[in-house]
């Protein structure tokens, strides 16, 4: 019975030792450097829009320490930046990860979009409540889960009327983006460190030059042959993340 009483003691002892504390990823939308809300108007040079619905799915999502070891925080996630108003899109999406090893971490690393092995399965191979579950996130006809759906509005003639919708929805492993961000980041015992990643729309909606998408020419894309426009939007990640801790 001793044996066991302090068998049980040093079980205790070595849990409450364990150096762990939690790490939250915050997303945010931006427009320039305003919060994006839906359905408020935004100039993109010539044109006004308004976002209605902005979405992405996530995987491969790791930190990274000095010694290049990686801790693995989720194989998918799926971000949804729907504030409807200034508090909503003020506070974006948080995703929260527990009982993370304590130390120094200066690399995120991410993927926008699904790896090809999980891009070969569908969402019925999932539960409804994984990310990989969502049907809604998938395009049957090309075979691919949809890595990002970027949808509004857009008023073309300067009259007040949004009457031109448009959307950009990206899928097939071409258009997947993986992204390593140097950022110190610190977990301490018992405490919660945050990250936050904002993507920046009117950077996203842009040519190589510079200029605007031409959204009333190419308002949408359905055509697996003609990927040019939504290339572009996935190059864009590059410029259109920004991150503060």
């Amino acid at each position: 019975m001793k044996n066991i009483i302090l068998l049980a003691i040093g079980i205790i002892v070595l849990s409450s030792c364990k150096q762990e504390g939690d790490f939250n990823l915050n997303f945010k939308g931006l427009f320039k450097d305003d919060a994006l809300v839906l359905n408020q108007a935004y100039e993109l040079d010539d044109i006004s829009v308004k976002f209605e619905n902005l979405g992405f799915l996530l995987t491969d999502i790791s930190i990274v320490n000095d010694d290049n070891e990686s801790v693995e925080l989720a194989d998918a996630e799926f971000v949804a930046l729907n504030g409807v108003d200034q508090a909503g899109a003020e506070a974006g999406q948080v995703l929260s990860y527990n009982n993370i090893p304590t130390g120094t971490y200066t690399k995120l690393k991410f993927t926008i979009g699904v790896p090809e092995d999980l891009n070969a399965t569908v969402p019925g191979d999932y539960a409804i409540t994984d990310p990989l579950g969502r049907s809604d996130y998938y395009w049957e006809a090309w075979g691919s889960y949809i890595f990002s759906k970027t949808e509004g509005n857009a008023d073309v003639s300067g009259d007040g009327v949004y009457d031109l919708k448009f959307f950009y929805h990206t899928g097939s492993d071409a258009l997947k983006r993986s992204f390593e961000l140097d950022r110190e980041i610190v977990i301490d015992k018992n405490s919660t460190s945050t990250l936050e990643l904002f993507l920046d729309y009117n950077e996203l909606l842009r040519n190589a030059d510079g200029t605007a998408f031409d959204i009333e020419a190419s308002p949408r894309n359905h055509d697996p042959n003609k990927l040019e426009i939504v290339t572009q939007l996935v190059d864009n990640y590059a410029r259109a993340i920004k991150v503060r801790s």
